[in-house]
């Protein structure tokens, strides 16, 4: 997906995320293909640089969750048991759950 824009204001943000995957998942759909994930960082994408829920991310978390789609979430996180266990629950706490968590 080739998409260039200016972040300027969250719910616009959220309405781009949102008409972009729409359009994928349309192009994909006329090609034969159902089984789409959406991978999802957390650092500096779900959560901002002072641990706060950036609003558009989340809110477009759910809606690919909502749309049944295979949600992977990737992380530069240590992979040691206490950050693994801290960051489930984080993610949790913000109804963000997962099936698929990759600690690197």
């Amino acid at each position: 997906m080739d998409i260039n824009w200016k972040l300027e204001n969250h719910d616009n943000f959220y309405k781009i995320l949102v008409d972009n995957l729409e359009r994928e998942i349309q192009k994909k759909s006329s090609m034969g293909k159902t089984n789409l994930s959406v991978i999802f960082d957390i650092d500096g994408t779900i959560i901002d640089h002072y641990s706060k829920p950036i609003s558009s991310i989340c809110n477009f978390y759910k809606y690919c969750m909502n749309r049944g789609l295979n949600l992977i979430v990737i992380t530069a996180r240590p992979g040691y048991k206490e950050n693994i266990l801290g960051t489930i629950n984080m993610l949790l706490k913000m109804g963000l759950p997962h099936k698929t968590i990759y600690f690197m």
